[in-house]
């Protein structure tokens, strides 16, 4: 009787158990791979860029004013200038008075206190005093009777000729806007004058308003004595090396 080999169905239960435990291996690594993937590719991202915040203290005498900003990051102003709150933000801002000045007392108010800081911020304006003022210069006038004009009212007689410089006397609050335009143009010689400038947002005393007034055209003339007329006898006469003009005399 022929006898099997008790060798090759060992050998065969050895060859499947090691490919079982060669296919378990290759998932876990996978599956490994999928969530280390997986992990690095959703926590990404950037910080956002902190943005500082300020501004300017103008007409304060007394003391103990405190600003805030958004409710706190509290910032006590013992001076004019310029000021910064310590707490930088990544959006929005809003600057408010927490402790008005005393000694003596003053009502500050503010103007460009809130928005959304996309870069550092530095126009938020601080008033104190009784308003800022309205201004500029003037040039050309060489005539008489000018009035200026600051949102239709507060008039400015304007005395004097040439370049001249004018502040209007009625205070204007931060953040308040202005227009100045020409009420009465200059006569006695009459010009034609134009605000360059005139119009915008107080957010500091104005001095840049320009009031340009045009110069008028005058005549040059006179008279030519004693001159005879004769063949080729022309005077040819030149102003400013231009402007040429041929006189021709008379018979005596």
């Amino acid at each position: 009787m022929h006898m099997k080999s008790p060798t090759k169905p060992f050998f065969l239960a050895i060859i499947v158990i090691t490919s079982v435990l060669l296919v378990g291996c290759n998932l876990r690594k996978t599956a490994a791979s999928s969530a280390t993937g997986s992990a690095t590719g959703s926590g990404g991202g950037t910080t956002p860029t902190m943005k500082t915040i300020g501004g300017t203290v103008t007409g304060i005498t007394g003391t103990g004013m405190v600003l805030e900003n958004n409710g706190g990051d509290d910032l006590t102003i013992v001076a004019n200038g310029t000021f910064t709150f310590k707490t930088s933000v990544t959006g929005a801002y809003a600057v408010t008075i927490k402790t008005q000045p005393t000694s003596p007392t003053q009502s500050c108010t503010v103007a460009f206190g809130s928005g959304t800081a996309t870069t550092n911020v530095s126009n938020v304006q601080i008033n104190c005093g009784s308003g800022l003022t309205v201004g500029g210069t003037i040039s050309g006038l060489i005539g008489s009777g000018l009035v200026l004009q600051n949102n239709g009212t507060n008039n400015f007689q304007v005395t004097g000729t040439g370049s001249l410089t004018f502040t209007f006397s009625s205070p204007i609050t931060a953040g308040a806007t202005y227009a100045v335009t020409i009420l009465t143009q200059p006569a006695s010689p009459a010009q034609v004058c134009a605000v360059v400038n005139g119009s915008g947002t107080v957010n500091g005393n104005v001095t840049n308003v320009e009031v340009i007034c045009t110069q008028p055209g005058f005549t040059i003339g006179g008279s030519v004595v004693g001159l005879v007329e004769a063949t080729g006898d022309t005077l040819e006469l030149q102003n400013n090396a231009g402007d040429d003009l041929f006189v021709t005399g008379h018979y005596l």
